[in-house]
């Protein structure tokens, strides 16, 4: 849409959180031709998935400028991962803690109905 070329990774099926894989050859050789990089995320929590994103695409270009932007940063983002050699920008439209557990989502949000599917 913005007329930006995009370099396409993905994990798949039921692999690790950290097998992150180019989807093709042209995506890994477009990673090495540019100078920076901004990585696209619709929910984070620490920005693990991201920073591991951030190693596989420095393997193939070691000087990229790498930043990460989400919709929504649902957690602190893990300090070690904004600091040294493998330091990654990050960005969000909001900040909101979101508990996982489903009483503790209750609680931070009284009356909003929240209902468990099987």
């Amino acid at each position: 849409m913005l007329g930006k070329p995009v370099v396409r990774l993905v994990r798949p099926e039921g692999a690790p959180r950290t097998d992150i894989r180019y989807v093709n050859p042209a995506d890994k050789a477009l990673a090495q031709e540019v100078g920076s990089i901004c990585i696209v995320e619709d929910i984070s929590r620490t920005g693990f998935t991201a920073h591991v994103t951030a190693q596989i695409l420095r393997e193939a270009n070691p000087g990229l400028d790498i930043h990460t932007v989400s919709l929504l940063q649902r957690d602190e983002v893990e300090p070690a991962y904004q600091a040294g050699p493998d330091a990654v920008g990050y960005h969000t439209f909001v900040r909101q803690n979101l508990p996982l557990d489903v009483e503790g989502f209750r609680r931070q949000f009284p009356g909003l109905p929240v209902q468990i599917v099987a």
